[in-house]
């Protein structure tokens, strides 16, 4: 009995964590963007950071908070491919997205600071 109940109960634990981090074939393909905001497909995108945020420090922040679901290049974990999604995004899109979370991603307990220097960071990495 205490083993089927502890395997219930991990099972339970794997499948919120997996679903934490999304699905990476998870498109909206709609006119709403992942935060929610409609924009038509001709939108533009900031080229960088309006925070001025340090690329070097947003690095070291993606890989503590962002790579275990987006993986360590971006593109190659179970969460969506930023690769495909940063470029479309504004930098307020990204910060609202962080900030707040969205589907299955929970908001992130990251400073102002640090949203700015990931997006410098996602900027750099993903230019579009």
């Amino acid at each position: 009995m205490k083993s089927s109940l502890l395997l219930t109960a991990t099972l339970a634990l794997a499948s919120t964590l997996f679903l934490a981090c999304g699905d990476k074939d998870d498109d909206s393909g709609g006119s709403a963007d992942d935060t929610g905001h409609s924009h038509d497909s001709g939108s533009s995108t900031d080229g960088g950071s309006d925070g001025g945020g340090d690329t070097s420090a947003g690095a070291t922040v993606f890989a503590s908070t962002c790579a275990d679901c987006h993986g360590s290049d971006g593109t190659n974990g179970t969460a969506p491919d930023l690769s495909e999604r940063v470029p479309t995004k504004t930098d307020e899109e990204i910060r609202t997205l962080v900030e707040d979370g969205q589907n299955y991603m929970p908001a992130q307990d990251l400073s102002s600071t640090e949203i700015d220097d990931v997006i410098a960071y996602l900027r750099a990495t993903f230019p579009g």
